[in-house]
């Protein structure tokens, strides 16, 4: 058995991001998930976003970053474990994760 601190990104990391990308019904077009989208709801009733340095850890595929940063001209950083969404990321969020 895989020591617990690499269990996750030996066996799900990657594999994840494959379920969610061949998920038929992911969006497609949407700059932001619906999830993500009530996080941006509770941050904007409680602050200033413009020109934030902000950090997302376990960001997925950077949609949240990606947004601050274009629309409020944030500098964005995120962690995440799948390769696969850091590349998804930077491709359609233009954002380094």
């Amino acid at each position: 058995m895989a020591h617990q601190d690499t269990f996750y990104l030996e066996k799900e990391s990657d594999a994840f991001f494959d379920r969610w990308f061949a998920n038929e019904n992911r969006p497609k077009d949407q700059k932001l998930r619906d999830s993500k989208k009530q996080i941006l709801e509770q941050l904007a009733e409680n602050m200033d976003m413009r020109g934030l340095k902000v950090i997302e850890v376990g960001c997925f595929i950077g949609d949240l970053p990606g947004y601050l940063k274009s629309e409020h001209g944030c500098d964005v950083y995120g962690i995440e474990a799948s390769v696969k969404a850091c590349h998804y990321a930077k491709e359609r969020f233009d954002v380094d994760i």
